[in-house]
């Protein structure tokens, strides 16, 4: 006779019943007294209970809970959990739990095939994330979108259960992992600190990993750690230079919340405008307090909407605020009068005070990156061309070389590195010497966009040596068609 489902099968317990007996046999009196076993019952009737149940034959001595046996009816009544018979396959089709929260999301599905390993561990509360399987991983890392690699890094809480519906797996994931799931290097600029020496820019950064998480943990995070992309992306919103990063990110931090990765850096944001015109002769404050106070500083106002700008008046206030502001400076512009010697002073006057602008270009090399913007307004101040150094005393060689060395070496320490064909003539007293300069490429070599004087400066135009003569040279219209040429430049 063919297995039957029992009428007292019940949400918990499919309950089964078989006659084995005929009317005229006895059932044994071993069974009755020592108990069945799943071993008493006959191959082909195993099986039948199998295929009626629906469940794996070579399990039955796991999902069979109790066989009993009615000497009167002369039945055999087997026990069966309603869990196995709910979980008869596996199927990971993962959902999202209602139970997530902000902090975490949480995954369920019912997962496992029934199996008396799987049923001993969840009901041990053993079940570990590595139990899932490689198909359980695999189809929840495609449902979360995150890397299959990084797991179980990303699993921060498994959660079981084996009730008579069926079993069930719930996975908790921070939401840090859902929320950087890939690189992302949109740098964006905090408007709060627009006039802060030093302005900060964020973004999501990297994709979450574990070694990022342990880094971020550990506070261990360095320059060296954002690609080349990221690198890119925030030379090209700061306008410097992405070779120097590891010398303009004044700083650098990232956190890790269950609203994503994100990682800050500091970056120069001074503007130092040094309008270094004062004294000179009585027309000279009022006409260059016009030329240096507005046509000029037309940069100023067109790169600073965003910047902290320092004002400096004399060149020892811009020496100082250079040197106090290392590495905070972003961009500089200078109004003075200047010659092609590199020489800047404050008015025309002949007892004018002298300064140098290879001092500045000095201070700026210390800075080991080049400033995003340099405008040197003063005439000649990216003067080409051959020079005469003038009679200088011998008291300032280095003494212990020959004479034309020191003199050579004396030259670049004042003129820069540019220097070529140097021709000495040394004095009992005195030397001098006559050689060829390029002030732009000296500066070009302390700033990324370089605006210079060839010649004379005047109202931003580069006349040469003679203002009156160039404007005679190229016509009427030549100021309007240069000063085209200028702004397209700054705006370059």
């Amino acid at each position: 006779m063919a297995w039957q489902e029992d009428l007292r099968s019940d949400r918990y317990f499919a309950h089964y019943q078989n006659t084995y007996w005929g009317k005229d046999e006895e059932v044994p009196d071993h069974l009755t007294k020592s108990g069945i076993s799943i071993k008493d019952i006959p191959q082909d009737a195993q099986r039948d209970l199998a295929d009626k149940s629906g469940l794996e034959l070579k399990e039955i001595a796991d999902w069979v809970y109790s066989i009993k046996i009615d000497k009167k009816e002369k039945n055999i009544h087997v026990t069966v959990e309603m869990v196995w018979l709910n979980s008869i396959k596996e199927n990971w089709s993962w959902e999202k739990d209602i139970t997530s929260t902000e902090v975490f999301s949480k995954f369920r599905c019912p997962g496992w095939k029934c199996s008396k390993e799987i049923l001993e561990k969840i009901r041990a509360g053993k079940v570990v994330a590595e139990d899932l399987g490689p198909t359980g991983i695999k189809k929840l890392s495609e449902f979360t979108k995150i890397d299959e690699k990084e797991f179980p890094h990303w699993v921060d809480k498994v959660e079981t259960g084996a009730p008579y519906t069926g079993l069930w797996v719930r996975i908790s994931i921070n939401n840090v992992w859902l929320n950087s799931l890939k690189d992302n290097w949109d740098w964006k600029k905090d408007s709060a600190t627009n006039d802060e020496d030093l302005g900060v820019f964020y973004c999501p950064g990297w994709k979450c990993t574990k070694a990022i998480l342990d880094k971020i943990k550990n506070n261990e995070i360095k320059v060296e750690d954002i690609p080349s992309e990221g690198q890119s992306s925030l030379a090209k919103e700061v306008e410097l230079e992405v070779a120097s990063t590891a010398h303009w990110i004044y700083c650098i931090e990232a956190t890790a919340k269950y609203t994503g990765i994100q990682v800050k850096i500091s970056a120069p944001n001074i503007w130092i405008s040094a309008n270094l015109f004062s004294g000179g002769e009585w027309w000279e404050p009022p006409v260059f307090e016009f030329l240096g106070g507005f046509v000029p500083q037309l940069p100023t106002r067109l790169f600073t909407v965003k910047k902290k700008v320092i004002y400096c008046d004399t060149f020892n206030d811009l020496e100082h605020t250079l040197i106090n502001k290392k590495r905070k400076v972003w961009g500089l512009i200078v109004h003075a009068h200047g010659n092609q010697r590199g020489i800047i002073t404050a008015n025309k006057d002949a007892f004018a005070q002298v300064h140098w602008q290879i001092r500045l270009i000095y201070i700026l090399k210390t800075y080991n990156y080049k400033l995003a913007r340099i405008c040197m307004m003063q005439c000649y101040s990216g003067y080409k061309g051959n020079i005469d150094s003038g009679s200088w005393a011998r008291g300032l060689l280095v003494q212990g070389m020959t004479p034309v060395k020191a003199v050579e070496q004396w030259l670049r320490w004042n003129f820069g590195n540019t220097i070529g064909n140097i021709n000495v003539s040394i004095q009992p007293a005195t030397f001098s010497a006559t050689f060829d300069i390029n002030w732009d490429d000296e500066w070009k070599s302390v700033g990324k966009n370089v605006f210079t004087y060839q010649g004379q400066n005047f109202a931003l135009l580069d006349t040469g040596d003679n203002w009156f003569l160039w404007l005679y040279e190229n016509g009427i219209l030549a100021p309007i068609n240069y000063l085209g040429k200028v702004i397209k430049k700054w705006f370059s």
